[in-house]
């Protein structure tokens, strides 16, 4: 069983950890990192352990591997003000043009913003677009990042309970619709 394998690597590299368990509560935790982690190829699990084991003091949880894998997964994500730089980019043409400066914003950033969006951000003066909006924009994309990370770090038959719950196939990340007036 891969799952064991795992365990076992987790066993030798953090000794004090898992000495004295007994039999019983390693199966527990075989059976509990096998439920969580089954949707992932081996070798990617493989590698993040690794990665894990290389830079922590303490033995990682699930959750610490659930992240490490996405983050193999995702490699070097948009930078905030890169994200922000696409934004004010798109804004400025987006008075006549946002339907077409929206589909030239990378995917992330299109589930984060609509055309009407852009077209309404246009309309506001360009001192506030450099201050008020890239702040506001800067919080919601953190918001939205953090928020795409935790369901990334959901096991398949979660997403999947959410989506029937919800009636949607993915978790939404829009940018809500911001009051301007309030902002300013």
């Amino acid at each position: 069983m891969e799952t064991g394998k795992i365990m076992s690597v987790l066993e030798v590299a953090y000794p004090r950890y898992y000495a004295g368990q007994d039999e019983e509560k390693k199966k527990q935790a075989v059976a509990l990192w096998y439920m969580m982690l089954k949707e992932q190829p081996y070798e990617l699990v493989q590698t993040a352990v690794k990665a894990v084991i290389a830079t922590n003091t303490f033995p990682p949880t699930v959750a610490e591997i659930i992240e490490k894998i996405n983050s193999l997964k995702n490699g070097s994500e948009m930078a905030e003000l890169e994200a922000w730089g696409y934004i004010s980019k798109a804004i400025r043409s987006s008075t006549y043009r946002a339907r077409e400066e929206w589909e030239n914003l990378p995917a992330e950033l299109q589930s984060m913003v609509s055309p009407d969006l852009l077209r309404s951000w246009a309309m506001v003066e360009a001192d506030d677009v450099e201050t008020v909006l890239q702040s506001n924009f800067l919080r919601m994309f953190r918001s939205a990042r953090a928020k795409r990370k935790e369901y990334d770090a959901l096991p398949g038959s979660v997403k999947q309970s959410i989506a029937q719950v919800s009636g949607e196939k993915e978790e939404p990340l829009r940018i809500p619709e911001m009051d301007l007036d309030k902002e300013i």
